[in-house]
């Protein structure tokens, strides 16, 4: 069977269902998106859900904003549930982060963000239970917190279809014809052929198994990253704030009201564990909830008496500079990427399904944010 579509996206995470939503909204005919399993089902499904603006560039903190703001109001803007709850977020540095953490909270107030560099006692003011002596201080974002990623991307996917989106679920693209230098048609699992100039790789940990269908090499890593779930003692129960720990490396959200979810920020943790992700264990080791368990208790005294839950794994896309590539690759005509988020993608979709559907359609990339995530930085010797 022969298909026709003006765009094929491949990946029904957060991201392809935000460029196929954006896409369809602003004017493209034929959309189609293609998930080799069901809407949500790989890296998306298995994040922790975070919602911050807290990043230390000027086009990050743009784009948290757009993400926070569409997470926030995702009712209101696509008639969806995305699971938001507000419970701000801390920022801890040491005395080598103190100095740099108050440059990045200055830049993000000159951009709007409500945020402000606190000292140790402030902080443990905003949340009691923190133990504070070995911090210099850090930032707190009151309008963070974290949202539900299978009920966001699920959101994004039925607006799309409302739209006239196609989304085809269990369908798994095993070849991409070229015509010349140029993208011509994908083939999927189920014999069908969809001829399109317009392709869109937006599968996370698979990235490079799509990339090499067309010939095209990117420096992503897939690595497997680890999440453990504490419930949290009786006399430290409803909430606390999200957490970035960056003296013990480690970062804790609340999930739900009795629950705690744990990870490490540690990017040699990350790089040490690289995997096939269609071969990730689901489970978290014993040692990386042990290893976890000591820090948490370390700054949190109370969670002593919390009594481990498991938790989970899940595959990451790992950049070089741990920033994604967002990009319509050159080597290829009409192939574009929107891969490589390296873990914090999630409260970046609303803004990448904007600006993918803007370069897409209007070839919008020089002078925009864009240009930071261009394929090409790494060859050129200047990651972000």
């Amino acid at each position: 069977m022969v298909e026709n579509a003006d765009a094929v996206i491949i990946g029904g995470g957060c991201m392809g269902t935000s460029i196929a939503y954006n896409l369809k909204r602003r004017g493209m005919d034929k959309v189609m998106l293609l998930e080799k399993r069901f809407i949500g089902s790989g890296a998306t499904g298995r994040s922790a859900g975070v919602v911050r603006q807290h990043y230390s560039t000027e086009f990050m903190v743009r784009m948290a904003t757009k993400g926070l703001k569409t997470i926030r109001n995702f009712q209101q803007e696509l008639g969806a549930d995305s699971g938001y709850r507000r419970t701000g977020l801390i920022v801890a540095v040491g005395e080598e982060g103190i100095s740099g953490l108050k440059d990045t909270v200055a830049m993000q107030r000159a951009l709007g963000v409500d945020t402000k560099a606190l000292s140790p006692s402030e902080l443990g003011q905003i949340q009691p239970e923190l133990h504070t002596d070995d911090l210099a201080g850090g930032a707190f974002e009151p309008d963070a917190g974290y949202a539900d990623p299978s009920l966001t991307t699920t959101g994004y996917a039925k607006a799309a279809e409302a739209l006239g989106v196609e989304i085809l679920q269990k369908t798994e693209v095993v070849d991409i014809q070229l015509h010349e230098h140029s993208v011509a048609a994908v083939k999927t699992n189920s014999g069908e052929e969809i001829l399109t100039p317009v392709i869109v790789n937006a599968t996370n940990a698979w990235a490079n198994r799509i990339n090499k269908m067309v010939g095209v090499e990117l420096p992503i890593q897939s690595v497997r990253s680890q999440v453990c779930l504490l419930r949290r003692p009786p006399d430290f129960q409803n909430s606390h704030v999200v957490l970035f720990d960056f003296v013990k490396l480690t970062y804790l959200k609340a999930e739900g009201d009795t629950q705690t979810l744990a990870g490490t920020i540690d990017p040699q943790v990350d790089l040490a564990a690289p995997v096939d992700p269609d071969l990730c264990p689901d489970s978290v080791d014993y040692d990386h909830i042990e290893m976890l368990s000591e820090k948490i208790v370390h700054r949190f005294p109370v969670m002593g008496r919390a009594v481990p839950r498991g938790g989970w794994s899940g595959p990451y896309d790992v950049t070089p500079d741990w920033h994604p590539i967002l990009d319509r690759i050159e080597e290829v005509e009409g192939y574009y990427c929107a891969v490589g988020f390296s873990g914090h993608g999630f409260k970046l979709c609303p803004a990448v399904g904007e600006m993918m559907a803007d370069l897409i359609l209007h070839g919008k990339r020089a002078g925009s944010d864009l240009e930071n995530f261009r394929s090409t930085r790494f060859k050129e010797g200047k990651p972000i």
